[in-house]
C-alpha cells in the first residue's frame, strides 16, 4: 500500500501483482526501465558523431577563454564553471582545465529530475488571493 505523504490516508491502489503462490515474489504493477551508465556511456561514446561534438564544445569555450563570460548563459558551457574547473592533470604549480583533453575525452554529465515532489505541492511567489 502507498502513501504519498507521510501524513496522507493510505491511496488504496495495490504496487504489486498478487500471486497466488504465496512463497512466489510479487512483481511489480510498473517497472521502471533505465539504462545501466556504463552502458549508456559506451552506446554513446561508439557513435561517430558523438567524438566531434565532445570536442567541439571544449574547443569552443577554450578559444574564448579570453572573451567576457556571456552575459546570457545558453547552454552548460557558456557557464563560469567551465571556464575555471581544473581537470586531473592540475598541479599546485601548473593549472589545467578541465576542457584541456590532451588527446583524452572529458565529460561534464548535468543531471536533471523532473517529476512529483515526495514533500508535496508547495507554492512559491506570488499568489492573487480572491474574496
Amino acid at each position: 500500500m502507498n502513501k504519498p505523504k507521510p501524513e496522507s490516508e493510505l491511496c488504496g491502489n495495490e504496487l504489486l501483482l498478487p500471486t497466488e503462490n504465496p512463497d512466489e515474489v510479487p512483481c511489480p504493477i510498473k517497472c521502471l526501465a533505465y539504462h545501466l551508465f556504463n552502458d549508456f556511456v559506451a552506446d554513446l561514446l561508439s557513435r561517430p558523431d558523438i567524438k566531434k561534438l565532445i570536442d567541439s564544445a571544449c574547443n569552443n569555450v577554450l578559444a574564448s577563454l579570453n572573451e567576457p563570460i556571456p552575459e546570457y548563459v545558453k547552454g552548460f558551457f557558456d557557464a563560469k564553471f567551465v571556464r575555471h574547473f581544473e581537470g586531473p592533470e592540475s598541479t599546485p604549480s601548473q593549472r589545467c582545465l578541465f576542457i584541456e583533453r590532451h588527446g583524452e575525452a572529458h565529460l561534464f554529465w548535468v543531471l536533471n529530475i523532473d517529476f512529483f515532489n515526495p514533500e508535496g505541492m508547495h507554492i512559491c511567489g506570488k499568489m492573487l488571493q480572491t474574496q
